[in-house]
């Protein structure tokens, strides 16, 4: 298993390899240190989360293509085909729609890949499953797909071609602003906590640090915990200075 994360040039903010190591200046290096795997994984706890939030979020974006796609699919374009009658001949696929396939087929491919790697051990569905079964699958294999050697590759490309996406036909979601919460990450210190709703209804909201070298997850009671104790904390301090503080 890795001690590193296997996604390409995942490393540390202003955290350096050694000088007898390096392959480029420091000076035009913001950061080398590869970092860590996280426990029982090949990649970070970041790219991790990263990885399972677009799968999550493919249940909504990818019907949001084929929707935005529609009308262009309705229009045919001019013929310059000489008088054939192969609709094929006719017809001009959007480029909305051709993403969704492309990001559909790449899923496939992944979880055809995850399942060679032990096909004793791992069940497909019995029936030709629909993308979104093949979603629920990955992510309820997770926990063995995020420890191959080819992990890495996976959660890299396939994160990179879906947000890829999702900036050119962004959903009404990805257009509000995220709710940014004032108190600092209890772990590295940094106003980088953000509020996340539900992945599926009936769960509880969670808040995430944003930034790539903590990527902590706090769920709902935990941080309601975390903000008190910063409340009682602030108003034993405004107490010990006299209400000066």
């Amino acid at each position: 298993m890795s001690e590193t994360c296997l996604v390409h040039s995942c490393a540390i903010r202003g955290r350096h390899i050694p000088e007898t190591q390096r392959t480029r200046p420091h000076d035009d290096c913001t950061g080398c240190d590869p970092t860590p795997a996280d426990d029982g994984l090949t990649v970070c706890r970041w790219h991790a989360n990263r990885y399972e939030d677009t799968l999550v979020s493919l249940l909504t974006f990818l019907p949001h293509l084929r929707e935005i796609g529609r009308p262009y699919a309705q229009a045919t374009p001019p013929s310059d085909s000489g008088g054939t009658s192969d609709p094929a001949h006719r017809t001009v696929l959007p480029a909305a729609w051709l993403a969704a396939d492309e990001i559909t087929a790449d899923h496939t491919g992944w979880c055809k890949a995850v399942l060679e790697e032990a096909p004793a051990r791992l069940t497909w569905p019995d029936r030709k499953p629909w993308l979104g079964d093949e979603i629920r699958w990955m992510l309820d294999h997770l926990p063995w797909a995020l420890n191959l050697p080819f992990t890495g590759d996976m959660v890299g490309s396939f994160t990179n071609t879906v947000a890829t996406a999702r900036h050119q036909w962004p959903t009404a979601d990805d257009t509000q602003p995220v709710e940014g919460l004032a108190m600092p990450c209890p772990s590295c210190g940094l106003k980088s906590l953000i509020r996340k709703p539900p992945r599926w209804e009936g769960d509880p909201w969670r808040v995430e640090c944003t930034d790539p070298d903590c990527a902590r997850i706090y769920d709902e009671g935990r941080y309601d915990e975390l903000v008190e104790i910063a409340l009682r904390q602030r108003v034993g301090k405004w107490d010990a200075s006299g209400g000066a503080a």
